[in-house]
């Protein structure tokens, strides 16, 4: 049971190490029984930054770092392009203040086939953004 006084969105994280191989969950509890993630969309101190530190024809390598005072969540990672058909190592993440990650993303460009939805995909490689559930953006090339 919570104080009365405590209001929002609560995390817990639970991390084990197995074998020198580290595994994370994060769990996500509210007090608000309609919209539980209203705090969170509507918070400030959210600050995103990222850059590929990696690429390759085929992946990048992207780090996310959130450098603010509150816990980014739902972190997601998208082709601004629609051009590729992304395979990322992990999406929908949440970063604490002062965290930073590195994620692996695989893209290959989208087929035609038969259908004309992806004639006008020019693009010769992704452009990566990453948002958050507040809103906050970064671009990751």
């Amino acid at each position: 049971t919570l104080p009365a006084d405590m209001q929002g969105i609560f995390l817990l994280r639970l991390t084990a190490t197995v074998d020198g191989v580290q595994y994370q969950n994060t769990y996500y509890f509210t007090t608000h029984a309609q919209y539980p993630y209203s705090d969170a969309i509507h918070q400030t101190g959210v600050i995103l930054e990222g850059a590929a530190v990696q690429k390759s024809s085929a992946s990048y390598m992207l780090e996310i770092r959130n450098t603010g005072t509150a816990a980014a969540l739902h972190i997601c990672i998208s082709d601004q392009t629609d051009a590729f058909l992304l395979d990322l190592e992990d999406n929908f993440f949440t970063l604490l203040p002062g965290e930073s990650r590195q994620i692996h993303v695989g893209f290959l460009k989208k087929f035609r086939f038969g259908f004309d939805e992806n004639k006008n995909l020019t693009a010769s490689a992704p452009v990566f953004q990453a948002v958050c559930l507040s809103g906050e953006s970064v671009s990751l090339n």
